[in-house]
């Protein structure tokens, strides 16, 4: 799994992770949703974190609501078992 929190320069994901989880703000100048490149055949999530928040561009990352929900997506992971390469 891949966690982004509002990225500037990246646009698009390589090939590699399973599961991308990108919080951006629709806002501002900062974040944006991110791509698929080509060979890329994981799962992307593109998750808006402008209502409710009390973060900005430079918060994004400390925000203790976002540690929980991506603290709740490892141990939902974790949960399911071993990776296995190639599945």
């Amino acid at each position: 799994m891949l966690v982004t929190f509002d990225p500037t320069l990246l646009g698009a994901v390589l090939p590699g992770p399973r599961l991308v989880v990108n919080y951006f703000q629709t806002t501002g100048l900062w974040g944006r949703q991110l791509q698929p490149s080509a060979g890329f055949t994981g799962r992307i999530e593109n998750v808006p974190v402008d209502r409710g928040l009390m973060a900005n561009h430079f918060t994004i990352d400390k925000d203790p609501v976002l540690h929980a929900d991506v603290l709740a997506r490892i141990t939902t992971l974790a949960a399911a078992g071993p990776c296995v390469p190639g599945i």
